[in-house]
């Protein structure tokens, strides 16, 4: 049994696309995710800041900030309202944003943080978790090994635990477990021998 984040994966996550919903291009999005993010401790939110830095962008002022644990953060950056983070946050902190972001969420995958600005959709971003080096000769040598059943849990979301599984053949993988859920599928392994 294997978690996914930091184990199997870096556990930190790089900023893999901007996706910009017009009128915003992909790197006033970026610039303006930053901002706002500067005052979440969030993984994704350290990646943002992160990948603006790295494109030389010049991140403007945010002026005050909420944070919701795990689900996204809402301020104001310059004179604009800025929401990030879940599709379902933005969707509460700026319901006019849904129809663009949700088109455009369903055609991605994976980790990803949506962006509003001032009531509009401004972009997706997305992210890609790094598997460690050496895992597929890892994975093939544990087979080779006679092991016979692996397992993945993690707490991301399900389909992004189904890529890592997949990649390196792992045929049981579970998504969106607190800790306690993995605590629980472990004792049910115990369990049962």
């Amino acid at each position: 049994v294997f978690d996914k984040t930091g184990t199997l994966t870096i556990g930190y996550p790089q900023v893999a696309e901007v996706i910009p919903i017009a009128p915003f291009g992909a790197d006033e999005a970026l610039a303006i995710a930053a901002a706002i993010e500067h005052f979440s401790g969030h993984l994704l939110a350290r990646s943002t800041v992160n990948a603006a830095l790295a494109r030389g962008l010049e991140i403007p002022v945010a002026h005050t900030a909420i944070e919701t644990a795990g689900r996204g953060v809402a301020g104001i950056v310059g004179a604009r309202q800025v929401a990030i983070g879940s599709l379902s946050f933005v969707a509460a902190a700026q319901p006019t944003a849904v129809a663009a972001l949700t088109a455009l969420h369903e055609r991605t995958s994976g980790l990803r943080a949506c962006l509003a600005v001032d009531g509009v959709g401004a972009a997706i971003i997305t992210y890609a978790d790094l598997a460690r080096d050496g895992l597929p000769a890892f994975f093939a040598e544990l087979r080779a090994l006679g092991v016979t059943r692996i397992l993945l849990l993690s707490g991301d979301h399900e389909a992004n635990v189904a890529e890592i599984a997949r990649r390196f053949g792992i045929t049981e993988a579970r998504g969106d477990l607190l800790p306690a859920g993995k605590v629980a599928v472990v004792r049910e392994l115990l369990a049962q021998g």
